[in-house]
């Protein structure tokens, strides 16, 4: 009876401890994931944004669904219209804003933005908050 006892103490103490260790490491590769992942994926892809991707086509494909709404029609809720631009689509915006007359703006993660001006647009697009920083020609960026 002793020794069956015991047996069913080792064996809690092993169910415990491993769920402790399994929360554990639940908590650890979550906190790994917002404090060091999530951030430097952020940072890849704001440089990709800024230096890398072909701004003219971003500018092209932008004022495109600027200029031809019906191509590029929203459901309910979505934050995506359909039929999202090709180049636009492979920059994994997490969301596109189309405002009528103004331009149309990707956000990414709700920490930047680009927004891609009307070229009729003079200065500074008012629905970007401020700072902002024109870095090419018809394309803004912004931090939220």
């Amino acid at each position: 009876m002793k020794k069956h006892r015991l047996t069913l103490k080792i064996l809690l103490i092993a169910i415990i401890t491993t769920a402790i260790s399994l929360v554990g490491g639940w908590v650890v590769s979550t906190a790994n994931w917002f404090m060091w992942e999530e951030p430097r994926q952020l940072a890849e892809r704001r440089n990709h944004v800024l230096y890398v991707a072909d701004h003219d086509l971003i500018v092209n494909e932008g004022r495109d669904m600027l200029n031809n709404p019906a191509k590029y029609p929203f459901g309910g809720g979505d934050m995506f219209p359909k039929n999202m631009p090709q180049y636009i689509e492979t920059l994994h915006p997490s969301s596109v804003n189309i405002f009528p007359n103004e331009g149309v703006l990707l956000m990414f993660q709700r920490k930047f933005g680009i927004f891609i001006a009307d070229e009729h647009l003079a200065g500074v697009p008012p629905v970007i908050p401020q700072p902002a920083v024109e870095f090419y020609p018809g394309l803004w960026y912004a931090e939220y």
